[in-house]
């Protein structure tokens, strides 16, 4: 099946979630901020990536229709409190304000954040008083205190993609990056094969959140989610971007 984007303006009128009839399509809402592969977005407006392959994977399972609906990062919870989408596949309870309004799938799989660098790094004291690439906005737990003291110097840019940029073009030495993105970033665009070194920050389980209290979408979702990889198909969905 082939899916099209939905860009949500926060104007739009929005109507009650779960509206109305089973057979209407879920509508599933992913941050258009998500970097290459997990979600690539071509010259027509079609959703390609990881992300895509997995939510399709999910609703053929399911059985139901589904329509992705493009949200800014920092919006995405409230157009869904507004009702204007069910689902969000590529969450986390801990990114999540009041994460108990929400059912939450099992997990699908979990995300790695790394610091790349061109050293070999051991513990963020090796890396004091350099700079650090990160996106505005963005929270980083484990390094935040750090940015605070003035032990890191934080280097803000609106997009993780522009970091690793920076980092390929040798203008900033240290980022914050996914894993998942830094590789296939780097095979794209980093010709010049010099090591990079990771240094692993957190781990995030990405689940689904589910808007309704709906105990028989629940059960689907963690059903689908269970054969997707019990039948290695996830993993062969990331094996592809590779």
């Amino acid at each position: 099946m082939r899916h099209f984007l939905v860009i949500v303006s926060t104007f739009m009128l929005a109507w009650p979630a779960w509206a109305g009839k089973s057979n209407e399509p879920l509508r599933v809402a992913i941050p258009y901020s998500l970097a290459p592969p997990l979600l690539i977005t071509d010259d027509k407006g079609q959703a390609q990536g990881i992300v895509r392959d997995y939510i399709n994977a999910i609703e053929k399972r399911i059985g139901r229709k589904f329509e992705l609906v493009v949200i800014p990062k920092f919006r995405i919870h409230e157009m869904i409190n507004k009702g204007m989408a069910e689902i969000n596949c590529y969450t986390s309870p801990t990114w999540v304000p009041n994460p108990e309004k929400y059912t939450w799938s099992k997990v699908l799989f979990m995300k790695k954040e790394v610091l790349a660098s061109r050293k070999a790094v051991s513990s963020y004291s090796e890396i004091k008083g350099e700079r650090v690439g990160t996106v505005l906005r963005y929270i980083y737990p484990h390094i935040d205190p750090l940015f605070k003291s003035g032990r890191l110097i934080r280097e803000d840019v609106p997009t993780e993609e522009q970091n690793l940029q920076k980092f390929v073009n040798k203008r900033i030495n240290n980022v914050v990056a996914d894993d998942t993105h830094l590789d296939y970033f780097l095979k794209k665009n980093d010709k010049s094969k010099n090591p990079v070194h990771k240094l692993v920050m957190q781990e995030y389980p990405i689940h689904c959140l589910i808007a309704a209290k709906d105990a028989q979408t629940t059960d689907s979702f963690n059903k689908a989610i269970e054969e997707i990889k019990s039948s290695d198909e996830l993993d062969r969905i990331f094996a592809q971007y590779k």
